[in-house]
């Protein structure tokens, strides 16, 4: 309807445009009852007495409905039918959705002893996933609440739709509940006093981990079902409840149920009862045992009555989380790799329907929901009625079919390339809408996934597509071996985000985007010198391969007005990439074509560098959100016995990637990654919760499309505990090397090489006041004998915990976790232990000597964006303070886990590479050098070959380590380092090359080399 009927019909003048949302939700019913759903029900079987049965006749089951709906507002969504389609109902109007005023105030309830207050804290905030703690600031009869004024405190456009909030222990994360989402279309605020006011109020559930939220005190402290699940063996119906329960009913709801209130028709739950238990129960739990089929396609819901009050009836959905360890599951698996919407074309290519595709098989209805916008009205400014409209009205919907896999689609023909769509589901969650989890490209903050065409011009780059697929092989691009690359992590807005990296003001809008992190002919001036930054300054570095802190889509606001500084560890839509990083991120085009271009730029450099993308298979940012949870809650998640979300991770949810359709997932990402973006390498964040099986398909894919693909990560688990069954512990390496069985390999960190050169990560509270001493230390009264004996295992590229084999070690002295190599020895190399600040150059002398070792040692080398201008995180006043992450440092505040703070404080400081410049030449050199050194690979570390490689002669104080290395040019080589203040004594002869020196002379005395305060000297000759 338009504005102006739609007033007269109600007899309202003026604009208010509040006023005009509350009527759409009553003109939202009316148009829901014209939509023409004709739903049948799935089937139903009945087992022989005694027995129980499986229904999967998937394809008997009859979703359709309103197929194809084209709004008014859409002259460009014209759709050609195909012409067997039946399917069709015509065209009518739609309605846009709909939300409640934003509150003003609100007041989160707990009950009195649901959680101890003195040791949690709550954690709120808003659609931008950044957060604040906050203490409950007021107590009543239910218990202790948190009163916030969430347009004040938080942002109003953070806050337009909903609030988040969840329970956690004060001095880290060591415990949380799952995020809730306190929607206002479904906990609508009242108005009091001229202000929108909301109360909610929550009960800790039976696990422990969910918050059950209540919108009254009354619904609060009723007896209620508190879990209900079908067992493992699929034969019985488990309740456990918080009261006495008087009686159980069970209903089972077809499809036809939820298209008949889509539709708006009145239904009832008693039209559906299969079982009536009269009697009393007269217990907190109780049992239902099935006598036919479970139907994965029919929703079972519970009632119980209780002996508090029985006129009351409490229903809980029952859920599956058990049932997905059982056999059922194994059935419903799908092989292709088509999920999600597929582009079809003619033999002349030209665009002629779009298939979509979902795997849902515990869904009771499904439809695709297609819109001209990416976004809604909620990401527009002020947006007047007719925008409403065209926003929020899907253009054309359709309803998809099942199979017996458990995938439904659908095929809408016609070119809708450009497009943006969602899905309605239906399940055990209610009916919600989701972007599409397999989506390739999508609108901003992900709400809505976008139909994309991967041959169309909009992503299209010229130097991209000239880039072959495979590298391997390519004179221009090859690498003979992994050791070949010196890796460099950085975060795509650290380099470019920090006013020294360029002062002219056109570049201000590339910044923290894609096309500023390829900007070329950046400098900064200081003092009479200029130096390069940002692209020019990593070229300039040398480095051949870029790891970018995850690039993929995140939970958070991409709005370029609001976006807050995120590492990124928090997955929303694992294959589509990230908006805030692109120059237009309401255009789903936009972020793929701008992440091809810097692709194809850093191939093109003078170092030919690859892209390796950090990507995070082993949790989600939120479950209870995520797009793929909703698509089929908690199959992809490992749960424990009584329903919650184990925690590995340290992030609330830990992905069971060992389910069969979560490990095609994955490998099916991955290549998507490495095919339409040419990615050369993956690092998987928090390895260990991944499985070996998992990933032993996952380096046989790649192998396939190209050898050079680097797989590697981190060896453990975000908790530190290991799943022997599932996770990647010290046996699991020989499976992941490279064999006539199984080709590639994956490689690990070799933590225990950056704990002995620089000194561990301490363990909580420790850490955080004093940073702990490595083998290069201010004096020898820190002499570790354990710590020089890995240090020299580094050097030959063993990684001691894990035992793997060079290709598989991955050196480094410091990464975006923990504090930066500068800020660790600015404190360990202090006389006087942390009060009296050593010499800035002191500190880059011995930075540089840290990280050259790393960089001659046999193994992949691995530098941490910024060490090479000596970064230090320090922290602003505007920072927020949380002495979990921050220890004071000479007057300072320097943070040691930097992903929740600020661009001031993560950004790279370019006038240090001025002051510091000798030292960023000394990285350069190195790097130089480590490509020229081409050491001989170390067989497999099966058995020492000192022929190739060995440490030898330290003092009697471990001060020093020398290393010897046999290159491929038939050369020797010698790397000699002093990890102490004091002068060394290193055995050696006096006639060599002198490759590298970090500082000072290289002084000889009767057979010893004597280096001096930190120095790090590489020889050539014969020993």
């Amino acid at each position: 309807p338009t504005e102006e009927k739609f007033l007269k019909k109600y007899n309202m003048k003026g604009s208010n445009i509040m006023i005009k949302k509350k009527l759409m939700i009553l003109a939202s019913l009316f148009f829901l009852i014209l939509t023409g759903c004709n739903g049948a029900g799935g089937p139903s079987s009945s087992a022989p007495e005694g027995e129980l049965s499986i229904d999967t006749s998937f394809d008997s089951v009859d979703t359709s409905s309103e197929d194809i709906i084209i709004s008014n507002d859409s002259p460009t969504s014209e759709m050609t039918s195909s012409p067997s389609s039946s399917e069709d109902d015509g065209k009518t109007e739609s309605t846009p959705t709909t939300t409640a005023n934003p509150a003003d105030r609100v007041f989160f309830h707990f009950k009195e002893g649901d959680f101890d207050f003195e040791t949690h804290a709550l954690w709120v905030w808003g659609s931008d996933r950044s957060g604040t703690m906050y203490d409950c600031n007021g107590e009543d009869e239910f218990g202790p609440y948190l009163e916030i004024r969430p347009k004040e405190e938080i942002g109003e456009l953070y806050v337009k739709d909903c609030i988040y909030i969840l329970v956690r222990t004060r001095m880290s994360w060591a415990y949380q509940t799952t995020d809730t989402q306190i929607k206002y279309k479904d906990h609508i605020p009242q108005l009091i006093d001229g202000e929108y006011v909301l109360h909610v109020y929550f009960l800790l559930s039976e696990n422990k981990q969910d918050l059950m939220v209540f919108d009254t005190l009354e619904e609060t402290m009723r007896d209620k079902i508190m879990y209900a699940y079908l067992d493992e063996r699929l034969k019985k119906i488990v309740i456990n409840a918080d009261g006495i329960i008087k009686t159980v009913k069970l209903f089972k709801l077809p499809t036809s149920y939820f298209l008949d209130e889509l539709k708006g028709k009145k239904v009832k739950y008693e039209d559906h009862l299969i079982y009536d238990n009269l009697e009393s129960c007269d217990k907190t739990k109780a049992e239902i045992v099935l006598d036919h089929a479970f139907e994965l396609n029919s929703c079972y819901k519970v009632g119980c009555t209780f002996v508090s009050d029985e006129s009351y009836v409490s229903y809980y959905n029952v859920v599956l989380d058990k049932a997905f360890n059982s056999s059922l599951f194994d059935e419903y698996v799908y092989d292709g790799d088509d999920l999600g919407a597929t582009v079809n074309k003619n033999a002349d290519g030209k665009v002629q329907s779009t298939t979509f595709k979902l795997w849902a098989p515990t869904a009771y209805y499904v439809r695709v929901n297609v819109y001209n916008y990416g976004f809604d009205s909620i990401q527009a400014d002020n947006p007047t009625f007719d925008e409403i409209i065209k926003y929020d009205t899907p253009s054309q919907t359709m309803s998809l079919k099942i199979d017996k896999t458990g995938v439904y689609s659908c095929t809408m023909y016609g070119d809708h390339t450009g497009k943006y769509y969602t899905y309605t589901i239906i399940n055990s969650l209610g009916t919600s809408e989701i972007p599409d989890p397999y989506a390739e490209s999508s609108g901003i903050n992900s709400k809505r996934s976008m139909i994309i065409d991967w041959d169309s011009e909009q992503v299209k780059v010229d130097e991209f597509d000239a880039l072959p697929l495979k590298w391997d092989g390519d004179e221009r691009l090859d690498i003979k071996s992994k050791l070949d690359l010196v890796i460099y992590e950085t975060h795509i807005r650290d380099l470019t985000m920090d006013d020294t990296w360029s002062s002219n003001p056109e570049d201000d809008p590339l910044r923290g985007t894609f096309r500023g992190f390829i900007k070329r002919g950046t400098t900064y001036q200081e003092g009479g010198v200029t130096v390069k930054t940002g692209f020019d300054h990593l070229e300039e570095l040398g480095v051949n391969a870029i790891q970018l802190i995850p690039v993929f889509d995140q939970d958070n606001t991409e709005r370029h007005d609001l976006t807050s500084f995120n590492w990124g560890y928090n997955p929303q839509l694992y294959n589509v990439v990230e908006g805030s990083y692109s120059s237009d991120p309401f255009d789903g085009y936009s972020r793929v074509r701008e992440f091809r271009e810097l692709v194809a730029a850093f191939a093109n450099n003078a170092n030919n560098t690859r892209i390796i993308m950090d990507v995070v298979y082993n949790h989600v940012s939120s479950p209870t959100t995520n797009a793929l949870n909703i698509s089929c809650p908690k199959y992809y998640f490992r749960i424990t016995d009584d329903g919650a979300y184990r925690e590995g991770s340290g992030c609330g949810n830990e992905i069971r990637t060992e389910a069969p359709m979560m490990r095609r997932f994955i490998v099916n990402s991955l290549k998507f990654w490495a095919t339409n973006y040419k990615i050369k390498g993956f690092r998987f964040d928090l390895m260990g919760l991944i499985d070996c099986e998992t990933l032993k398909q996952v380096k046989e894919e790649l192998y396939e499309i190209d050898p050079d693909i680097i797989l590697y990560g981190e060896g453990w688990t975000g908790d530190g505990s290991y799943n022997i069954d599932n996770g990647v512990t010290s046996s699991a390496y020989s499976m992941l090397y490279e064999s006539d069985n199984s080709k590639g390999m994956v490689g690990a960190f070799n933590d225990c090489g950056r704990n002995a050169i620089r000194g561990d990560n301490g363990s909580w509270g420790e850490l955080y006041t004093k940073p702990t001493h490595g083998f290069i230390a201010q004096g020898a009264e820190h002499f570790d004998a354990g710590k020089a004996k890995n240090v020299g295992e580094m050097m030959k590229g063993i990684n001691p915990n894990a035992g793997a084999n060079p290709e598989q070690t991955i050196n480094y002295a410091s990464c975006h976790d923990n504090f930066t190599l500068f800020d660790q020895l600015n404190w360990t190399l202090s006389e006087d232990g942390g009060t009296t600040e050593p010499d800035i150059e002191v500190v880059a002398r011995a930075s540089v000597a840290v990280n050259g070792m790393v960089l001659m040692s046999n193994g992949v080398s691995f530098l941490h964006g910024g060490e090479e201008i000596f970064r230090s995180k320090i922290l602003t006043d505007e920072d927020p303070d949380d002495s979990g992450h921050e220890t004071q440092m000479y007057g300072k505040r320097i943070s040691h886990n930097s992903y929740m703070y600020s661009d001031e404080c993560n950004s790279y400081k370019y006038e240090r590479k001025v002051q510091l410049l000798e030292y960023f030449e000394m990285y350069a050199a190195l790097i130089d050098l480590r490509k020229e050194l081409q050491a001989a690979l170390y067989p497999k570390n099966t058995a020492e070959s000192y022929d190739l490689v060995n440490t030898w002669d330290v003092d009697d104080k471990d001060t020093a380590i020398a290393t010897y290395r046999k290159g491929v040019d038939g050369e020797n080589y010698y790397i000699l380092f002093n990890g102490r203040s004091e002068n060394a004594h290193i055995d050696s002869t006096e006639h060599r090359d002198i490759l590298f020196n970090n500082g000072g002379n290289v002084t000889y005395s009767n057979g010893y080399v004597l280096p001096t305060k930190y120095q790090l000297v590489v020889m050539k000759g014969e020993k």
